[in-house]
């Protein structure tokens, strides 16, 4: 409890779960923008 009084999980329960499934969202998107960073410089010719 901090500023307030406290509060239930069911009260919070669904903008926890939308901010997991954003959590989740965003991970795959970072997931999938690093091996094709991965793969970009694996295959970019040497200088």
């Amino acid at each position: 409890m901090r500023g307030g009084l406290p509060v239930s999980l069911e009260a919070t329960e669904e903008i926890l779960q939308e901010f997991m499934d954003r959590m989740n969202s965003l991970e795959t998107d970072i997931s999938q923008r690093w091996v094709g960073a991965d793969t970009w410089f694996r295959l970019a010719p040497a200088e």
